[in-house]
């Protein structure tokens, strides 16, 4: 229920934020608001990296580990700056994205 509530206002949150280039500050401020007041949030994982390693079920995907992930997202960060943010690279920022799995409840939202 909180994550729907949170939903509506990272909504708001992300068209005020349009024409702030994208960061870690910013992906980060995206999840501390979907996860406030959840479980995740009560555990300490709103908000931040991934502490343990996770997994997508059903596959046998290699995500980045909780170590490697500020790296890659840095490097992902970084070609998307020089990307022409067209529709095949929004797909493959999402596709890279959910290969680092970043956040540790493992949802790519």
């Amino acid at each position: 229920v909180y994550e729907t509530i949170n939903s509506t206002k990272l909504f708001d949150f992300v068209v005020e934020t349009l024409n702030e280039p994208l960061s870690k500050r910013l992906i980060l401020e995206f999840h501390r608001m979907l996860k406030d007041k959840t479980l995740d949030h009560e555990r300490g994982f709103a908000g931040c990296w991934k502490k343990i390693p996770n997994m997508i079920s059903g596959t046998d995907l290699k995500l980045a580990q909780p170590w490697e992930v500020d790296i890659q997202i840095d490097e992902l960060l970084s070609w998307w700056e020089t990307s022409d943010k067209s529709f095949q690279d929004i797909a493959k920022f999402h596709a890279r994205f959910e290969n680092i799995h970043p956040f540790q409840d493992g949802n790519g939202r």
